[in-house]
This record gives C-alpha cells, structure tokens and sequence, in this order.
C-alpha cells in the first residue's frame, strides 16, 4: 500500500460522511492522483456543493471547481467540465484560472 493510498483509507475511516468540505476536496484529490476518477468526481463534487452552500472561500472555491474539472477532463467528459466551468465556476470566470480552464476545455486538452 502506498502512502497516498495510507493517507486515503485513514481520511476514509476517521470521519463522517457529513464531512468538512475541504476534507472532501483533499479525498479527492488524492483519489485522482491513484487513478480513481470516480469517486475522485464524487468528492469533489460533494465539495462544490457544501462550498457554494457555506459561502465557502473564493480560492477554496476556485480550487476545488478546477480539480473537479480536471477529473472530469481525465475521465474524457469535456461537457461535464464545461458544466462546471458554467456553474460553480462561473462567478470566478474573470480569475485567470478559469479562463486557462475554459480554454483547455474549448481547445479538448
């Protein structure tokens, strides 16, 4: 078992399932870098949503839309990544970020 995968099954069984967003976001992102983009999407997923309900912070917000994005640009559904680019991300579209985002998107990168 590697240290990312050690790390993963301790977040995994030490809280709840109505977790911190920003736990959820790192959950996330550790699934994405082990390769699993689904419940990398989940989490990260849940993450946006429990931001944009607590009025999370902009850059939390930012950063955890844009890594939703990515999985998504990983797991090949561009459109999906366009919806969060118009969605949770679009508040934030003048960040230059997003922008690149959105442009990686457009541009199938």
């Amino acid at each position: 078992m590697s240290a990312a995968q050690a790390l993963l099954a301790t977040i995994k069984d030490g809280y709840p399932e109505d977790e911190d967003p920003l736990l959820l976001r790192w959950r996330g992102e550790l699934e994405y870098d082990l390769g699993l983009y689904s419940e990398s999407v989940a989490n990260l997923g849940a993450s946006v949503q429990r931001l944009h309900a607590q009025n999370g912070k902009r850059h939390d917000m930012i950063d955890t839309g844009l890594a939703l994005c990515e999985t998504l640009l990983a797991m090949g559904q561009r459109e999906r990544a366009k919806s969060v680019c118009e969605g949770p991300l679009a508040p934030f579209g003048d960040e230059l970020k997003v922008v690149l985002m959105k442009s990686r998107i457009r541009d199938g990168r």
